[in-house]
């Protein structure tokens, strides 16, 4: 049975953003920035301005970068997660279910490639989304616990 859709009760300073092509949507704060992809790219959603990097370099403390990678229809979550788990440059340091604001479960890893990030695999109008973000991911429970969909 799907779950009956809850209202999200966004925190303090957020805005929402809805992902046009698959109604997902999460709220972050007021202050970042949100880049739309071009055709089937994945939206990012960062604590800076969009030209702050260009050469790649380490993030200054206090950024933060989330991508939210929404896959196509008929990808399974199951899958995804079997296959992060796989990944021999990924080292999972930690992993738990957890209950989003929407009812909707899902599944946050805290993971090691290249530096921490945390990231969070669940299914939004049968899509398997995730959500990683890079950077300080101290808001990262605010953020991630506000993913849904756009009704």
């Amino acid at each position: 049975p799907t779950p009956t859709p809850v209202a999200i009760i966004p925190p303090a300073g957020f805005k929402r953003y809805v992902n046009g092509s698959s109604g997902v949507s999460l709220w972050v704060p007021e202050s970042w920035t949100i880049i739309e992809p071009g055709q089937g790219g994945s939206p990012i959603l960062q604590s800076y301005p969009q030209d702050k990097y260009i050469g790649g370099e380490p993030r200054q403390p206090g950024d933060t970068k989330c991508d939210l990678t929404i896959h196509p229809a008929g990808t399974s979550m199951a899958d995804l997660i079997a296959r992060v788990k796989s990944d021999p440059i990924i080292t999972i340091v930690a992993e738990k279910k957890i209950v989003l604001q929407s009812g909707l479960s899902g599944t946050r890893m805290e993971i090691e490639s290249m530096g921490t990030s945390l990231s969070l695999i669940t299914e939004v109008n049968e899509l398997t989304v995730i959500l990683t973000c890079f950077g300080d991911t101290e808001l990262f429970e605010e953020i991630a616990g506000t993913l849904g969909t756009s009704d």
